[in-house]
């Protein structure tokens, strides 16, 4: 039997030799509207790293396409609703960059905030994503101000500037804590400055006028106590500013005189 299946083997072996040669055939690539479709039915279905594979692929297979800009425009809206966020600012960032006059171009300039939006921390840590952030919706609003996502922008650019005033002022806070009242007043000064229409800026204005006081420059804590009066609604602080006012009158006459 063993020279019968010897003389099958060396029949067969051309045919096993053919078969070897030929190899596996060559994957088709999809033209690009097939890529394209392909890659939105994964975005659609929330598979975001999938739509992420299969974008990179058609701009790198047909960077010179018109769905090129669509295509950019998608890739980086995947890697933010996978949330990553640092990943995602870079490609509206490039969307912006390569495709200036795309149809995406208002909608990749307000997401591009909202990344830097969505990781800016609690007051209390650096806030350098909270600039960016307050940058970034800033020239949204100066490029788009009648905008699809301009009652937003605003909406948002309050908030993170009403952030970046607390900051502030707990910092002249801790500084008042200590005893540093010329730091102090340097934090309520640059809140006062940059971030006037926040809610911190009246309670800035009135601690102000309690590091004047501390330091004994009557004068200066008058005027201080009496700017946290001044053009703002009434409130606690207010009350407060009054009654150091009422205060200062009693002990110190004399820097009242001039008002008549």
């Amino acid at each position: 039997m063993f020279p019968a299946i010897r003389n099958w083997l060396i029949l067969l072996l051309p045919f096993f030799l053919l078969l070897g040669c030929g190899g596996k055939p060559e994957k088709e690539v999809p033209d690009v509207r097939t890529q394209f479709k392909i890659a939105m039915e994964k975005y659609n279905r929330g598979k975001y790293l999938d739509a992420q594979e299969e974008f990179q692929r058609l701009i790198f297979n047909y960077p010179g396409e018109s769905l090129a800009d669509t295509a950019q425009y998608y890739l980086a809206m995947s890697y933010y609703k996978d949330k990553e966020y640092a990943l995602a600012a870079g490609e509206f960032q490039r969307l912006l960059s390569a495709f200036p006059a795309s149809e995406f171009t208002e909608a990749g300039h307000y997401h591009l905030a909202m990344t830097h939006y969505k990781r800016s921390p609690k007051y209390s840590l650096d806030q350098s994503s909270t600039y960016e952030a307050v940058e970034q919706f800033a020239l949204y609003l100066d490029a788009f101000g009648e905008g699809e996502f301009a009652d937003s922008s605003r909406v948002k650019l309050g908030e993170l500037r009403n952030k970046l005033a607390r900051k502030a002022y707990r910092n002249g806070i801790i500084y008042m804590k200590v005893g540093d009242y010329v730091a102090a007043i340097v934090y309520f000064d640059y809140l006062l400055q940059e971030f006037p229409g926040t809610d911190w800026a009246q309670s800035a204005q009135y601690q102000k006028g309690e590091c004047y006081r501390k330091q004994k420059s009557w004068e200066r804590a008058k005027s201080a106590y009496m700017e946290a009066i001044d053009g703002y609604s009434r409130s606690e602080h207010t009350r407060k500013a009054e009654e150091k006012l009422s205060e200062l009158k009693q002990e110190h006459p004399e820097i009242f005189t001039s008002e008549g």
